[in-house]
């Protein structure tokens, strides 16, 4: 490190620090309509003080000297989120799972992606050839309002569905899972992720669990409704799809781990309908 980097550390640590305080600001204090756009910018200020080549957000295509720290409900995570764009380890796996091992990029689709997080549905929106729909029930990133209880699509009109988790927090799961096969394409795909604990076999649900304080008790978190265990993948062969549970970062070099702040083993469930 340089003498110049050395002076300048104190500086940006402070001003990160402070950034995270104006973050949590913005979360609680800011009208939801109005995030995206005070979220854009903030990074666009943040995003020059870790500017360098050691790490690379295929999301956003910006290269810094380091991811930053994301703190979740339980943990702090380091080299998780990207200074520019705010991208997470999963997302930026999802998008190189999506580049190399998809036809999104390859064939014209209707592309129905819940809950969608900004810096994806702005990167999905640029791919030539795919009709995005971005749904929510209440987010203001959402093209369409809908609840993915009750689809609004008809039988077997999309191409592909991509949903990042949603399932761990909605009422009726299966429910939802018979909803996205039903208006998914024979032979079209479905990225249907949650956080799925594979050293437990069954999902633990609790319904007495109604209350947020219920859940925060139970779940550890406000707005859970399960924890999900191996029989994820179960409950979404049943729904009728072709579950295959993809490590992704395994295929990668230990450079290219690295490089892109992806987690190594985690698994992405790739679904099919194959009828």
């Amino acid at each position: 490190m340089t003498e110049a980097e050395q002076k300048s550390t104190p500086f940006i640590r402070s001003f990160a620090t402070g950034m995270r305080y104006l973050k949590s600001f913005i979360k609680f204090l800011i009208p939801k309509n109005f995030r995206p756009t005070v979220l854009k910018i903030f990074y666009a200020i943040r995003s020059p003080l870790y500017l360098g080549n050691t790490v690379e957000c295929p999301c956003c295509g910006g290269q810094f000297n380091t991811f930053l720290p994301f703190t979740g409900y339980h943990h702090t995570r380091k080299n998780a989120q990207c200074p520019r764009c705010g991208s997470l380890e999963r997302h930026r796996l999802l998008w190189l799972f999506l580049k190399n091992k998809t036809d999104l990029f390859t064939k014209p689709a209707k592309l129905l992606h819940f809950a969608p997080e900004l810096i994806l549905q702005k990167k999905l929106r640029t791919i030539p050839g795919i009709s995005y729909i971005g749904t929510d029930i209440d987010s203001p990133l959402a093209d369409v309002k809908m609840d993915i209880h009750q689809i609004i699509y008809e039988e077997k009109t999309i191409d592909a569905i991509i949903i990042y988790h949603v399932l761990d927090h909605v009422k009726d799961d299966r429910l939802a899972m018979r909803e996205m096969y039903r208006v998914l394409k024979p032979g079209g795909w479905a990225i249907i992720q949650s956080s799925v604990n594979m050293e437990q076999a069954t999902t633990f649900e609790d319904p007495a669990a109604v209350t947020p304080k219920d859940k925060l008790r139970i779940y550890g978190q406000v707005d859970l409704a399960r924890k999900y265990g191996r029989d994820f993948i179960d409950r979404l062969s049943e729904t009728g799809f072709e579950v295959h549970a993809e490590q992704y970062g395994l295929e990668l070099e230990p450079a290219e781990v690295a490089k892109y702040g992806v987690i190594r083993g985690e698994y992405i469930f790739y679904c099919l309908r194959t009828d």
